[in-house]
């Protein structure tokens, strides 16, 4: 479940009578402010659903909701538009139908919906409310019976209800309930800007596929029982058996946007009301054509051609979930040859995670790319124009690649990661980079690792993305703890994480803080994540050999070799505090890690810079005083010819053994600089 909270200096003022506009035209209000961004999973959790509904108007039956995103034209300055009808029980025809678009500003919402209502009659609503409104009553047509629609605005979301002459129904009728259900659906807004809106979690929802490749992500939202039958246009029936919850999740195709994708999740009793649910599938549609399934879902599939309404639809069982797969066109006409290839290929991922060839019978498994060196990956990592970018007064630490040493990461290979401080030395941006055995494994480990975090179901990021956040402590009399946000995504077997510290006022507002955060650290990882695609993508890269890093010992006894990279003057400068003035004559920079096979917990890191002259390595080492390990750490440094070198064993995750760490150090140090 999440809650997102938006500031609080909106209030349920916006609800009472002196903020309605004196005469029936959209008209200026100062409290309103556009900075409420609702996602469209949000606004469907706001929307009018049963519980507002059925108690005022008789027989209706709702239909899932419908996410649309763009698809309506007529929605000029629109981010999206979410949608639900509810049907006559008697006739199947609608009753009534709420829209809410959310626009790119507040008056670009007051403009559509006067521009909308069009030359329709207006009326007087009896008691008016949101922040602007037009009301107007629709004539009846050869399609649809008359109706009074109530359009209003509420910040920058349009809100459109209409309500339909079901045969004794009068103006005067229409009218007071389009007027009632308006007002019910401004209260349920007014408290949503207020105390934020909290999305609906459940086991359908959680067994909805994350993405569906090709198409990209519109919403995300509960189903009910009463829902799916009003969908299906069963009139009849009381409930679904067996039926316990429900998911919706809808995405638009890329290769023809005036299409959909949705997939239904119904979660039953038990797995054998779920086989008997699709076995009624095929006999419903009598008149459907039958797609042929390949072998992989033949059995637990059927999928059909519906030229009646316009789309192709697979139903399979899994388990105790009923799983309804669906392309369909919602403001068009769909290409349905093109569509029931897509359904097959589309059905195949989300029911086995892979999909069959059409000209082989070898199976590809989704997402798969190369398994880099950490060497490799390690130039995925951001650069300081990168960081720069995004983040002013960032100073980054050296590499460190820390193989297998992490006890909270599970099936991987290596992990290497970066540090980024502010001014102060303060911890500003962190990143890291995980190999893991699989992409299920990096899906796995990613998502227990983000128990506590956000699933972000853009598809913006990587295959799947989580954002967790944490709050600012202010403590009275002492200093405070800034607020972190935090993104875990997988790019196939790769973990990608970036960790970004606020650096604003921790005094502001929790929107303002997340939105400042949410901002940069989106930026971020759009970022990282076209490094790492660009060396995915090119298996001969290799870190750039310089002088530093062929003098770097390339074995030594009784160890591993973990990782390599290039340092920079920078994070040299970063991690030890010196100036410029004591690097002068830097020319290159390498690092390497190396694991202690005694000690696995341990490792020994040798940098070496080269200096234009020996005189400049050697006085760089002057000022330097060896330190024992009795402070966490073994560290010597020494000069070889125009290269300095600084040598030590420390335990990134444990306790080091401060006895054998020094000798080892001795040892070391010999053979390096000898």
């Amino acid at each position: 479940m999440k809650k997102l909270f938006f500031g609080l200096g909106i209030t349920l003022a916006l609800l009472g009578a002196g903020c309605l506009p004196d005469k029936n035209i959209p008209s200026t209000n100062s409290t309103v402010s556009d900075t409420v961004n609702f996602t469209s999973d949000e606004i469907a959790t706001i929307m009018l659903y049963e519980v507002d509904v059925l108690g005022r108007v008789f027989a209706v039956r709702p239909a899932v909701v419908q996410f649309n995103g763009q698809l309506d034209e007529a929605n000029d300055g629109s981010d999206y538009y979410v949608a639900r009808n509810w049907l006559d029980e008697l006739t199947g025809k609608t009753a009534m139908s709420e829209a809410v678009t959310k626009y790119v500003s507040v008056d670009q919402a007051e403009a559509q919906i006067i521009e909308l209502a069009g030359d329709n009659e207006r009326l007087q609503a009896p008691q008016p409310v949101g922040d602007t409104w037009v009301v107007y009553a629709t004539p009846a047509s050869e399609t649809e019976s008359a109706s009074v629609t109530y359009r209003m605005t509420i910040e920058q979301y349009g809100v459109r209800i209409t309500v339909f002459d079901r045969g004794t129904d009068t103006q005067a009728d229409l009218l007071e309930l389009a007027n009632d259900l308006a007002a019910t659906q401004l209260t349920k807004f007014g408290g949503a800007l207020v105390l934020g809106a909290t999305l609906t979690d459940n086991a359908a929802i959680d067994y909805l596929p994350t993405n569906v490749v090709g198409a990209d992500y519109m919403g995300t939202s509960f189903v009910t029982a009463e829902q799916w039958l009003g969908t299906i246009y069963d009139m009849d029936s009381e409930g679904v058996d067996g039926f316990v919850t429900g998911g919706i999740r809808r995405w638009q195709l890329q290769s023809r946007p005036n299409e959909v994708v949705e997939v239904v999740v119904l979660e039953m009793e038990s797995d054998e009301a779920a086989a008997e649910y699709i076995a009624g599938f095929l006999p419903s549609l009598p008149d459907a054509t039958e797609i042929a399934l390949p072998a992989s879902i033949a059995d637990q599939a059927d999928a059909v051609v519906n030229a009646d309404a316009e789309l192709v639809e697979l139903q399979a069982s899994q388990d105790n979930y009923i799983i309804d797969i669906s392309i369909f066109a919602p403001l068009d006409v769909a290409d349905l040859t093109a569509a029931q290839d897509e359904l097959v290929t589309i059905a195949e991922e989300v029911l086995t995670g892979s999909v069959t060839s059409t000209t082989t019978t070898t199976t590809t498994t989704v997402s798969e790319y190369p398994d880099m060196t950490a060497d490799q990956l390690a130039l995925a990592l951001f650069t300081p124009d990168d960081v720069a970018a995004a983040v002013s007064d960032a100073h980054a630490l050296p590499l460190e690649f820390n193989g297998q040493l992490d006890p909270n990461l599970k099936d991987y290979n290596f992990y290497l990661g970066q540090l980024w401080n502010d001014a102060d030395s303060n911890r500003l941006l962190a990143t890291a980079i995980t190999q893991y055995t699989s992409p299920e494994a990096a899906e796995a480990n990613v998502d227990e690792l983000s128990a506590d975090c956000n699933l972000d179901l853009t598809g913006d990021i990587g295959d799947v993305l989580y954002i967790c956040y944490d709050d600012p402590l202010i403590y009275y009399g002492g200093p405070s703890d800034p607020a972190v946000m935090v993104y875990r995504f997988t790019v196939g077997q790769y973990g990608v994480r970036i960790d970004l510290t606020d650096t604003g006022d921790v005094a502001d507002e929790d929107s303002v803080i997340y939105d400042r955060l949410d901002e940069i650290i989106s930026a971020l990882a759009l970022a990282l994540e076209a490094r790492l695609q660009a060396v995915l993508g090119d298996e001969t890269i290799a870190l750039t050999v310089t002088p530093s890093v062929t003098t770097l010992p390339s074995a030594l006894d009784g160890t591993t070799v973990v990782g390599t990279g290039a340092l920079t003057a920078e994070e040299w400068m970063t991690l030890t505090g010196d100036d410029v003035s004591e690097l002068n004559g830097f020319t290159s920079g390498a690092v390497r890690r190396f694991q202690i096979d005694e000690r696995p917990n341990e490792v020994l890191e040798v940098i070496v810079m080269e200096f234009a002259t020996a005189e400049q390595a050697e006085a760089l080492a002057a000022d330097f005083e060896d330190r024992s390990a009795d402070s966490g750490i073994a560290e010597t440094q020494g000069v070889k010819d125009y290269f300095f070198y600084d040598i030590s064993i420390f335990s990134p995750f444990g306790e080091l053994d401060t006895a054998a760490a020094d000798a080892d150090l001795a040892t070391f140090r010999s053979v390096i600089l000898e």
